[in-house]
């Protein structure tokens, strides 16, 4: 089902591995399913995450593989196992659970129905590569780097940030387990042998799609990317981001151009019924640019 709908194969062997990496963020049911005489008709799955907002750590819930078969669609499966998923959060006292969807998608109006309201816009920026016609050849990138590396790089670039902040520190271990937004490199930027920033990213042809990229000080972020440029020498580089984010505005001046018009967006239900969306908002800062999250950071 999750092959058909996702294109994703979650095979028993990668649910052992997720379990064993991201045990803190994993229920101990993994996923919930709507079964009839033992076929499986429905799936959802959901995760548990700390974030930072104005207040201080808030653990949501994240809920990922929404689907439904074919031949079971419009009995109310799905609508079942939301209402499950929400009253498993709520007993574990989390207010907020989070989404990201389509605006394409059936399940759009769906979440809609059950009361979840747009936090921001899922959407993606592109810059066509001048390579190797770049300058600052004073940083320097390496691929593959310690681990350790990239985690306290994080640390110090999101230090005063609102959002998806709170990783733990083999963050890198469990997107790899997960493989739902896949990554083929990671690598650090130098100045005079001194890290100043990181990437991750995959290659495909002659397109670099950026998953992250982070530099602590954001005068130095122009720099990473012609260093970027330089090492792969791209037709066209992609970035993918969430509307309002932290150095949405500093990709921009780099040269990425939002695409026209987006259908994605990241969906958010306050389960207590208490406050408006503009209010979870604020919470997180989101109009002041303190907001963080990247594709990399989505189930």
């Amino acid at each position: 089902m999750n092959l058909i709908c996702f294109g994703w194969l979650l095979s028993p062997d990668q649910v052992k591995l997720i379990r064993k990496v991201d045990k803190k963020r994993v229920p101990d049911y993994f996923a919930l399913y709507a079964v009839e005489k033992e076929d499986i008709l429905g799936q959802i799955g959901v995760v548990t995450v700390d974030t930072q907002c104005a207040h201080g750590i808030e653990k949501i819930g994240y809920i990922w593989g929404v689907c439904t078969k074919p031949s079971a669609a419009k009995r109310g499966f799905a609508k079942k196992l939301m209402g499950e998923v929400h009253e498993r959060l709520q007993g574990e006292n989390i207010r907020y659970s989070f989404l990201g969807t389509g605006k394409s998608l059936v399940a759009y109006n769906l979440y809609r129905g059950l009361d979840y309201s747009e936090f921001t816009i899922l959407d993606r920026g592109i810059k066509v590569s001048k390579s190797s016609k770049v300058g600052h050849k004073d940083i320097t990138f390496t691929p593959t780097p310690k681990n350790e590396t990239v985690v306290n790089l994080f640390k110090e670039y999101s230090k005063d940030l609102m959002g998806f902040v709170k990783r733990p520190n083999n963050f890198l271990e469990i997107r790899k387990a997960w493989s739902w937004m896949p990554y083929n490199f990671v690598g650090v930027f130098k100045e005079d042998k001194k890290p100043i920033g990181y990437t991750i990213a995959s290659i495909e042809g002659k397109i670099i799609k950026v998953r992250e990229l982070c530099c602590p000080k954001i005068e130095d972020l122009q720099r990473c990317i012609n260093a970027l440029e330089r090492e792969y020498k791209p037709n066209h580089m992609l970035l993918e981001w969430v509307i309002g984010s932290h150095l949405e505005k500093d990709f921009i001046k780099s040269g990425f151009k939002l695409f026209s018009d987006s259908w994605g967006t990241l969906m958010v239900k306050d389960l207590k019924d208490k406050y408006t969306i503009d209010h979870i908002r604020k919470l997180y800062r989101i109009e002041e640019d303190k907001f963080h999250m990247t594709s990399i950071d989505e189930y």
